[in-house]
């Protein structure tokens, strides 16, 4: 069940959420990001979603968002970052494909009720897909 909620002003959302796990996104999603450094994201749009919870939140709420807003996830991916609160789009953009990077996210929650995603769309000019602050416990070998 959605309990989230999709609006196009930032003034449409509750950012005087008291509850620790319950936090809010600005979506910027249509766009691009322009080359290092002084990075921005452009020719895109923002939505905000609010009433988000940690403790449930997962990719597959991002996708079912970005079905609501018309974008069609068959044949072209979508690649997902989230901004570290007061941080530039240079050095403060993390990957959001995983629970390790959810849960990263999470960390910021409890203090950061607003927290800015960014969706590149078709392929990714970004490496933070490469660098997940979590790093993976799997080992893949060749079994010849």
């Amino acid at each position: 069940m959605v309990s989230w909620r999709i609006h196009g002003e930032m003034a449409e959302i509750n950012l005087d959420i008291r509850h620790p796990t319950v936090f809010s996104i600005r979506m910027h999603h249509g766009g691009e990001f322009t080359s290092f450094p002084g990075r921005k994201y452009i020719h895109g749009k923002q939505t905000f979603v609010d009433l988000l919870g940690i403790d449930t939140f997962s990719i597959h709420d991002i996708d079912e968002m970005m079905e609501d807003l018309g974008y069609a996830s068959v044949g072209k991916p979508f690649y997902y970052h989230f901004q570290r609160p007061f941080g530039d789009l240079d050095f403060g953009l993390f990957a959001l494909a995983s629970d390790g990077d959810v849960r990263y996210l999470g960390t910021f929650v409890a203090k950061h009720k607003l927290i800015g995603v960014y969706i590149e769309h078709d392929k990714t000019t970004l490496h933070t897909y490469l660098m997940s602050p979590t790093h993976s416990k799997v080992r893949i070998t060749e079994i010849t």
